[in-house]
């Protein structure tokens, strides 16, 4: 596996309201260490995501909530993580989401981790109710947060857009439940599923697939160097936004939106308005001054920001130009799909001259 793939970081997806990726938090930092791999934390918000996928918090149902209580006793004695039952449970947990929002964009990484763990030992320990604003801040100021800014920030528009986007983000990017973790383009749900995240880690199932390929010689379609390398390389090289940090760019008249949507997506979609449409299979003749199709509006000293519908063309693509010497270069992550959640201003696609209906004569 190519260097650049194997220093990724695991995304980590959790909502504080889930035992299991309260079980899953005390464990995926040492994992992730023992492979050279950082973690990257994202805060979401179970409700939107099961609304919008069509399901349910697990306790919620006749018989499996009375087996997953049970299950999550067992699984902590099993692996020798305190957990009590929650007095409550289960509770709103946007506060103490924005909470950790707000650390990560203002507190240097330890301290904002540092406030992760309290608040998951909080809930699923000491039984505190995190949907209390008051309780949050009084465990934030217990590690030294200041208290009056992280109040101002938890109920700011800001944070609660950065967590609704975020969430958004994570939908677009196939996050159905938590925890949920995303590596080399890899997806593994649950605390259940560590051992196959440590085996991909460390290179154990890659035998496996290997040999479920037919013979070289045998087949010759059979691909060397596939999707989910190529994206991860390409990540590990390129600037990407967040929806919200993209969209803090939108105006600026030093930067360039680029949309490589294929047209068919802008017609069903709607576009981003004042972001340039160029079709990703006509992007490097676009982009280079040499070639006969050049367009113009790459030669001008401004930053590009390229999106897709929800991220894997753009990141190639950015990976692409900026290889090719176009510069400065980002790319957005989740795509269209999460700009338009986070609030971005979109219209119907403009009609083009061949669209146009002929005049009556």
């Amino acid at each position: 596996m190519n260097e650049a793939v194997k220093n990724d970081p695991i995304d980590f997806y959790f909502d504080f309201s889930s035992p299991y990726a309260y079980f899953a938090s005390t464990r995926i930092e040492a994992l992730a260490a023992r492979h050279g791999r950082a973690v990257r934390w994202h805060p979401i918000l179970l409700g939107v995501v099961f609304r919008s996928v069509g399901t349910q918090a697990l306790t919620t149902y006749p018989v499996k909530g009375d087996y997953a209580f049970h299950d999550f006793e067992r699984t902590a004695r099993f692996e020798r993580i305190p957990y009590n039952r929650p007095p409550r449970f289960p509770l709103a947990t946007q506060c103490a989401a924005r909470a950790m929002r707000w650390a990560m964009a203002h507190l240097d990484a330890p301290q904002a981790t540092s406030l992760m763990h309290a608040l998951f030992r909080a809930l699923f320990v000491d039984g505190v109710a995190l949907d209390d604003a008051n309780e949050v801040l009084r465990i934030a100021a217990s590690l030294g947060i200041e208290r009056e800014a992280l109040a101002a920030g938890m109920d700011s528009d800001a944070m609660r857009e950065q967590l609704r986007a975020g969430t958004a983000e994570a939908l677009a990017r196939g996050v159905f439940g938590a925890p949920f973790m995303i590596v080399d383009g890899e997806a593994f749900w649950g605390f259940d599923r560590f051992d196959q995240l440590e085996a991909h880690l460390g290179g154990a199932l890659m035998p496996a697939i290997q040999s479920a390929l037919p013979p070289q010689g045998e087949n010759d379609m059979a691909i060397k160097h596939g999707y989910k390398a190529m994206l991860a390389e390409a990540e590990s090289r390129i600037r990407a936004y967040s929806a919200e940090e993209a969209l803090a760019r939108l105006n600026d008249p030093n930067v360039q939106f680029v949309d490589i949507r294929d047209v068919r997506e802008l017609e069903r979609e709607g576009v981003l308005t004042g972001a340039f449409h160029a079709p990703r299979g006509m992007l490097e003749f676009w982009v280079d001054p040499e070639s006969p199709y050049h367009k113009t509006v790459f030669a001008q000293p401004k930053e590009y920001i390229f999106f897709c519908a929800a991220g894997w063309r753009s990141a190639l693509a950015t990976d692409t130009v900026q290889r090719m010497g176009l510069e400065p270069v980002a790319h957005v992550n989740g795509g269209f799909a999460a700009l338009k959640a986070a609030g971005a201003p979109v219209a119907a696609k403009p009609e083009s001259r061949s669209d146009a209906k002929p005049k009556s004569v």
